[in-house]
């Protein structure tokens, strides 16, 4: 896995579950039988940095899971996002980090799962990984909306200089 320290956000497309708690993270997605292990524990050591007060009253509720994933190019063209998806899930379970977002996927009524080509330079390696979860309602549309979040106040300020 590359340096974490080098590491940094590649897109300025960043978007969320509507009205949800968003957790994000950068690293390698792998989904390969020996890299999900190894995928898996970094998304769980990163959920060690969450406040834990803030997931905890949807622990045990039924939920509906937004995750937009951007790739680089070659995982873009090989990764299923059945398997992503399976990798983000299992990582984000109480039973695999000690703060744990969801106790047990069965939790989950409706999931919502983008990948995009991450747009970066070719020497980096780094994906995206935005993961949304509200309590589930089925009045509610599962449609994801732009968010601003997950944006340092450098990127934010940017942006909105250049709208205006």
């Amino acid at each position: 896995m590359k340096n974490k320290h080098n590491q940094k956000n590649c897109s300025e497309d960043y978007w969320k579950l509507e009205d949800s708690k968003v957790f994000g993270i950068l690293g390698e997605i792998k989904t390969t039988r020996i890299g999900k292990k190894e995928t898996s524990e970094w998304i769980a050591k990163s959920l060690e940095f969450e406040k834990k007060d803030v997931w905890e009253n949807i622990k045990n509720e039924k939920l509906d899971i937004g995750i937009l994933v951007h790739l680089n190019k070659k995982r873009y063209k090989t990764q299923d996002v059945d398997n992503i998806a399976k990798v983000i899930l299992d990582s984000i379970k109480k039973n695999n980090s000690e703060i744990g977002l969801i106790t047990d996927d069965s939790q989950i009524i409706r999931l919502l799962i983008h990948k995009k080509l991450r747009e970066c330079s070719d020497k980096s390696d780094t994906d995206q990984v935005s993961i949304s979860i509200r309590k589930h309602d089925p009045k509610k549309d599962m449609k994801l909306i732009r968010s601003y979040t997950l944006m340092t106040k450098g990127e934010y300020f940017n942006q909105n200089v250049q709208k205006n």
